[in-house]
Order: structure tokens, then sequence, then C-alpha cells
């Protein structure tokens, strides 16, 4: 918060001067700082994209997914064209299935690193209940 306020103050306070100072501004502090959410919002997908990765053998071996569908969900490109090729009615359940998985992946990675409590485990049950709701709408396989 302070870096960030501070980031905000120099930038403001930059126009006083001369166009060179905010020009170096901009190329010193703000760039860098884009440049670094950037590379940090690409990370998390990476590592999204790991933690669902490991997470669908589990749920097709538990029965909560079939092999086929479970495959769709693997990388997001491959989401986004199935979601594409799916009927406007069925799009949305196909999100929440999606939406849920991930959710499980980082919820058992939770698990796993602090143990379990009665709020974690009710909270996957929701999850698992979530998923098997928006199986029902969508096609088989």
């Amino acid at each position: 918060f302070v870096g960030a306020t501070t980031l905000h103050g120099i930038w403001n306070g930059s126009v006083f001067f001369h166009l060179w100072v905010t020009v170096a501004v901009y190329l010193g502090a703000l760039l860098p700082a884009l440049g670094l959410l950037v590379w940090s919002g690409v990370q998390q997908r990476r590592r999204e994209g790991v933690l669902v990765a490991g997470e669908l053998p589990r749920l097709v071996a538990a029965g909560y997914l079939g092999p086929a569908l479970a495959g769709t969900l693997a990388a997001l490109p491959v989401r986004r064209s199935v979601l594409g090729g799916l009927p406007k009615a069925v799009q949305p359940a196909y999100r929440e299935l999606a939406d849920a998985v991930a959710e499980l992946a980082f919820l058992n990675e939770r698990i796993e690193q602090v143990g379990t409590d009665p709020r974690l485990a009710g909270l996957r049950q929701e999850l698992l209940a979530r998923i098997g709701t928006a199986r029902t709408v969508l096609p088989p396989g």
C-alpha cells in the first residue's frame, strides 16, 4: 500500500517538473511495475493450469468426471474451444464446472498444506456438489 501510494505521488508530482521527468518516472517506475503485474498474472495462470491438471485424474478416478470431459478441462485453450462449440444454454454449466474444478484444485492444495478441518471439508463437499450439478446439465461424455 505504501509503495503504491508513493509511486502514485511520484507520478502525480512529476507533471510539475519538465517533461523528461515524467517520461523518466514512466519508464523507470510505471512500466516495470506493469511488466511485473503481467508476469505475475501469467505465472498464476500457469500455476492454476498445473493444479487443475493434477486434480483431474483424481476426479476421474472418483467418478466425478468422465475422461473425455476431464480432457476438455485440462488447458485454457481447449476450454475456450469447447465452450465455443457448446449450445448457449449449456455454456454456463460448463463455466461453472471449470470454475468448481479450479477452486477444488486450490482447496485440495490448501488441505495438503495445512490439513483439513470441518470448514474446509464442508467447502470441499460443496464444490463436489457444484461439479455434480453442472455435470447433469452437460451432454454425456
